[in-house]
């Protein structure tokens, strides 16, 4: 329906966010605060692996294949809203919400 590589990004990103966000609602429920210092090394560790992600896997998964621009943007999609709040509780820099 729309022309162009960025459609597949966006959809995809969202497709992943979106599934990870409910799994991390149910299963993980990460505390989004933390102390300034622990959330500056969150800041720069999450930007760091979605910018892996995004950029390093361009190689493999490169957006001129809609498909394959899709996957990539879903994964980083699923780091900034499951893996990365998971990472974070086991390297102590959050702290689960309770039910």
């Amino acid at each position: 329906l729309l022309p162009g590589v960025d459609p597949p990004k966006i959809l995809g990103y969202l497709s992943g966010a979106s599934v990870g966000y409910v799994i991390e609602s149910d299963m993980i429920r990460s505390k989004v605060s933390a102390p300034p210092g622990k959330q500056a090394v969150k800041v720069l560790l999450g930007v760091a692996v979605l910018f892996g992600i995004i950029v390093g896997l361009g190689g493999i998964l490169p957006s001129e294949v809609k498909l394959l621009g899709f996957i990539r943007y879903a994964l980083g999609g699923i780091w900034v809203t499951l893996l990365a709040p998971a990472v974070f509780i086991a390297l102590n820099l959050s702290e689960r919400n309770q039910i």
